[in-house]
């Protein structure tokens, strides 16, 4: 998977199942399994903490003055990773900005 099909996912259950599998490194049989990643701020919190405990990767949000984020990467010697996106929603960027760092090509 390429960045471009990665930033063009919708928000849902086919996303959570991929970053359940790719980023948290789960075994899920059926979309049903995942949990609410791309939703839910509680859930994308463990996707933060796991690329941060398995690839010593950094994620940086930051608000944009009207309705959504900047995210990206960095490594533990404070360099880019990823390149700077733009999503709607916290969980959203938390998400792909992992996908990305982790299958992007």
């Amino acid at each position: 998977m390429n960045k471009e099909q990665i930033i063009n996912m919708d928000i849902g259950r086919e996303l959570d199942e991929l970053v359940g599998t790719v980023v948290m490194g789960l075994n899920l049989p059926h979309q049903s399994n995942a949990r609410y990643y791309s939703t839910d701020i509680d859930e994308a919190w463990a996707v933060v903490e796991k690329i941060l405990e398995d690839h010593n990767y950094k994620i940086v949000l930051e608000a944009k003055l009207q309705n959504g984020w900047y995210v990206y990467i960095k490594n533990d010697m404070g360099g880019n990773v990823t390149g700077l996106y733009e999503f709607k929603s916290a969980p959203e960027a938390i998400c792909k900005i992992s996908l990305i760092a982790l299958l992007g090509e």
